[in-house]
């Protein structure tokens, strides 16, 4: 039995007292909070049994006014027992924070092997003051788990106060007092100009969990506006710092906002391995092919690198899904390519046979399924349409609209039509009400029940077809912190039903949805014709 306000209740009784507000999500000024501000939890429990006795059990829940106790200790400094010399490398700049040992040690192990350092010598040893030195440095080819401070102590401990040296980089002194009240408070309001810093910081002294918060914090605001690209300039950290989770988001943004990336003030800048891993992916999302070399042109001309890597990326160019006054005005203009012009004689020369020839005589000498005749996920209005949605989850939408036979000269002049069919709320047959033993049916399920779905189908077929088949892709965009972006991509035949996860989690009727710009909801189907082998026959 609990009593509140002269009120008894029997049973389980759960009291939630809150003081101030719950700062969670987006701060002004782009900050970020990752816990509770100012929350105060109390829950309490009564004897589920009943009655007067004295079996009951209560829980008090201070857990945040622990918190609150242990960053006031750090302000403070009351009890340090460890002091943090802060040099900045190249400077004559200090900073000095008090801080505490135990706090330190259970928050990274880094600090703790420092610190049981200091003491395994101190017992060696009996002057009255201790200086430990510490250099903090992380290797670029390491991950957090080997890469960590080393520690050099000189002295011993003395009248319990040590002192460690730790020098860093400017920025990432600005930073360290962040970077120390988390360990304290759990808590860290984020920027974005610092996020790579702080992101350093937590690798460089393996405080785990403050990494996989700032790795997805980063995830989730790769979108820029132009001229920069945070995307590219975090990838390449990524790979410095260890993280895969980061590299993959990354590289995923990237593969799936191309454009963007490539016409920003970054993309001169980019690293070979992170240019040819882009190049040879087939799910690029980009304007045509052509926009694409224009854009290695550049690199090659701002990078100069070795004759290896400069043709390797030309090799991953796929000149068959250029038209042929594309090839022709290239190779009298691209100095580029007249320079690498052996390197690549091959393919121009498939290219322009694939563009002569009809797809069924090229399929007779040449395998066309290699990467060269494979189209990528092109906007361009010959691959697919943009479909605006608005109000999705009102009722079902339709729209037709062509596109090419296929990319190469013999069928780009022939058109298909299509139709596309939106359902906000389908319902598969696992789900659908059965029919009674009496011929009755079922009532109906909740409409919550069914889910999105998109069927692209062709409105007519013909013979021209005969030895084609058609990938559909569907993009959905998205408003992703600062801007707008591809957040998801669907590969399918017929329907988004066999990709198993189409828009899984998001609420097509809450107006303000990121997914829901203007209440609207953004798409663009692709189709991209992909040829087939010639089956050989026996005789």
């Amino acid at each position: 039995m609990f009593e509140v306000s002269g009120q008894r209740f029997w049973g389980q009784v759960y009291l939630v007292v809150l003081w101030g507000s719950a700062c969670v999500g987006q701060r002004s000024s782009g900050e970020v909070v990752s816990a509770g501000e100012g929350l105060l939890d109390f829950v309490t429990g009564g004897n589920s049994g009943g009655g007067d006795g004295d079996g009951g059990t209560f829980t008090i829940n201070h857990s945040m006014g622990l918190v609150s106790r242990l960053a006031a200790l750090l302000e403070q400094g009351n009890n340090s027992d460890v002091t943090l010399r802060l040099e900045t490398v190249g400077t004559d700049e200090v900073r000095v924070i008090r801080a505490h040992s135990l706090v330190l040690a259970l928050q990274s192990n880094i600090f703790e092997e420092l610190l049981r350092n200091r003491t395994t010598s101190s017992t060696s040893t009996s002057t009255s003051t201790t200086t430990t030195t510490t250099t903090a440095t992380i290797s670029s080819s390491s991950s957090s788990s080997s890469s960590s401070p080393t520690s050099s102590p000189t002295s011993t401990r003395g009248r319990g106060s040590e002192t460690l040296v730790i020098r860093e980089s400017a920025e990432s002194v600005a930073a360290f007092d962040k970077f120390i009240r988390y360990l304290y408070s759990g808590e860290l309001a984020v920027r974005l100009e610092q996020a790579t810093t702080l992101h350093l910081l937590a690798t460089k002294y393996n405080v785990s969990m403050l990494r996989q918060g700032l790795s997805q914090f980063m995830s989730e605001n790769l979108a820029s506006e132009a001229p920069s690209s945070r995307a590219v300039r975090w990838y390449e950290y990524a790979v410095q710092s260890g993280d895969e989770a980061l590299r993959d988001s990354c590289l995923r943004y990237l593969t799936w906002n191309l454009t963007s990336a490539l016409r920003s003030r970054d993309w001169p800048e980019v690293s070979a391995p992170l240019l040819l891993t882009l190049l040879q992916r087939s799910d690029l999302v980009l304007h045509g092919e052509l926009e694409l070399f224009e854009a290695v042109e550049a690199w090659l001309e701002r990078q100069d690198p070795d004759g290896l890597t400069a043709e390797n990326a030309l090799r991953s160019i796929r000149y068959a899904m250029m038209a042929p006054r594309e090839l022709f005005r290239l190779q009298r203009e691209s100095g580029v390519l007249q320079r690498y012009a052996e390197s690549v004689r091959d393919l121009l020369f498939m290219s322009y046979q694939f563009h002569s020839a009809s797809p069924l005589q090229l399929a007779k000498f040449f395998d066309v399924n290699c990467s060269l005749f494979a189209p990528r996920n092109y906007l361009g209005s010959a691959w697919g349409v943009p479909w605006v949605i608005g109000s999705p989850a009102r009722d079902d939408r339709s729209v037709s609209f062509q596109t090419q036979l296929g990319p190469s000269g013999h069928d780009a002049g022939k058109r298909v039509t299509w139709n596309a069919l939106f359902s906000p709320r389908w319902l598969p047959l696992s789900l659908r009400p059965p029919f009674s033993e009496q011929g009755a049916m079922q009532p109906p399920p909740r409409p919550e029940a069914g889910r999105p779905r998109v069927i692209v189908t062709p409105a007519t077929s013909s013979a021209d077809m005969a030895g084609v088949s058609f990938q559909k892709t569907l993009l959905v965009v998205a408003r992703l912190q600062g801007g707008m972006a591809v957040r998801h991509v669907y590969n399918f035949h017929q329907s988004t039903e066999e990709s198993g996860d189409f828009l899984a989690g998001v609420d097509l009727q809450r107006r303000n949805s990121d997914y829901l710009p203007n209440g609207s909801l953004h798409l663009h189907i692709i189709i991209k014709p992909l040829y087939q082998s010639l089956i050989a026959t026996k005789n």
